[in-house]
């Protein structure tokens, strides 16, 4: 009985311990650059840890109007946001509206809704 609780013991704290290493690889700047008939954008998105499982992001977004084929110019926007993270799922539930974000750490892409990040180095 001893030797089980120990292997379950053990088991809970790698798992633990293989948990917060992906945390940690969360956080980081992400960037996105997008164009499109009516607007260019810049889009980013800072990630940090605030505790084991809830992340403050901050989503910066620069665009410029196009108008008659001309850029109007630049206007930016901040929103704080808060996410938990779940291991499970390995993605963030933003608190304010629920969005999901999906971390792909072997990429170093995040995607919100149908916005792709890249991670910057």
């Amino acid at each position: 009985m001893k030797q089980k609780m120990i292997v379950l013991m053990t088991s809970v704290l790698f798992c633990y311990c293989a948990g917060n290493e992906r945390l940690s690889e969360i956080g980081g700047t992400y960037v996105n650059h997008s164009e499109g008939e009516y607007s260019v954008a810049d889009d980013t998105l800072v990630i940090n840890s605030i505790s084991s499982r809830s992340y403050s992001i901050t989503r910066k977004t620069g665009f410029q109007k196009v108008r008659d084929g001309k850029l109007l110019p630049k206007e930016q926007r901040r929103e704080e946001l808060t996410a938990i993270y779940e291991p499970r799922t390995r993605q963030l539930q933003e608190t304010k509206r629920g969005r999901i974000i999906t971390v792909n750490k072997k990429t170093g892409l995040v995607r919100m809704e149908a916005t792709e990040y890249k991670k910057l180095p």
